[in-house]
């Protein structure tokens, strides 16, 4: 069990909260990242957050992290077969394939969306719904990283078995 300290204001509360949840780690994490109760009793929450990102688009990218996986070609056709997607889902699924390597945030897709901040995060809240009903927890259908500096996250490209199953269903 880990429990973490935070002094601060709500503004740095809510400024570090992503950094905080994201170092509860697993033990695999904890060795490749060092130790966390030094990491935050330093102040570089932020920057242990960023280190874990990289470690997971790193050694993991294919496998998802230590606490999921990417769904597989099956489980994603499932995933987007489940019920209708809506033209937005579309629009963002099909610029994540094909912006390839290059990282898209928040703020790009929800304009290839053609929303606002809640309607994005209502959006990606409903597909996330729609993954857990379809597939079950602990599944990644996204590559994504959360940038602590800027409070939102950054997209990357989708996962081969992602691209191969809106092949299978024509989602282009």
């Amino acid at each position: 069990m880990k429990v973490i300290m935070f002094e601060g204001t709500p503004e740095e509360f809510s400024a570090a909260s992503p950094a905080l949840k994201s170092s509860l780690v697993s033990p695999i994490e904890e060795a490749r990242l060092g130790d966390p109760a030094e990491t935050l009793s330093t102040g570089s929450a932020l920057r242990r957050s960023t280190s874990m990102q990289e470690a997971r688009l790193g050694d993991l990218a294919e496998t998802g992290t230590d606490r999921g996986r990417f769904v597989t070609e099956d489980e994603a056709c499932k995933i987007l077969s489940w019920r209708e997607i809506s033209d937005a889902m579309r629009k963002v699924l099909v610029a994540l394939r094909l912006a390839g390597d290059q990282i898209m945030s928040s703020e790009d897709l929800r304009k290839v969306a053609g929303y606002d901040a809640d309607q994005f995060r209502g959006m990606m809240g409903a597909f996330g719904r729609r993954i857990s009903k379809a597939v079950g927890k602990d599944l990644w259908f996204f590559r994504k990283d959360w940038d602590a500096a800027k409070g939102h996250q950054n997209w990357r490209s989708l996962p081969p078995s992602v691209i191969q199953a809106m092949d299978k269903l024509g989602i282009r």
